[in-house]
């Protein structure tokens, strides 16, 4: 929101169409490219994990990909803005560990990118199907490894 100070009132609204009451940590992990990719696929482990324990250090960076060591970059930053301002941040928020990982089950159930016309629009049956295929192997994959 953009508030006046002065005349102690809101002039404006950003984004609205987006605007929710939530948990802390949908905005980590909705919005994790600026986090370094916390809600996304496993790629990235050893960022998000830099990201989660709120520890840049443990990461050298001579294994990551230019990517990699961009997000890992953004997210060092927001973090110490974030820390000298006394905002929450990923390594704050308790539990964000399990709620990522629920999040990234989710998003296994459903795919977003399975379920939303914008994104199966421009796609083929058999590049669906595929893509379909590929997302219920993985899921299986996940189920499995929590017996």
């Amino acid at each position: 929101m953009l508030f006046d100070a002065e005349a102690n009132k809101i002039t404006g609204v950003v984004d609205f169409d987006f605007a929710c009451v939530s948990h802390p940590a949908e905005e980590f992990l909705t919005f994790s490219d600026l986090w370094g990719g916390l809600g996304q696929s496993p790629d990235g482990e050893l960022v998000a994990e830099a990201v989660l324990a709120g520890n840049f250090d443990c990461v050298d960076g001579a294994g990551l990909s230019g990517e990699e060591l961009e997000k890992l970059f953004t997210a060092k930053v927001l973090n110490g803005a974030a820390k000298d301002r006394e905002m929450l941040r990923p390594s704050t928020v308790p539990g964000l560990r399990a709620l990522r990982e629920l999040a990234r089950l989710l998003e296994q159930i459903a795919p977003f990118r399975l379920v939303h016309e914008h994104f199966l629009k421009n796609k083929t049956a058999d590049e669906i199907q595929e893509a379909r295929q590929k997302a219920l192997e993985a899921l299986r994959a996940t189920l499995i490894s929590l017996l």
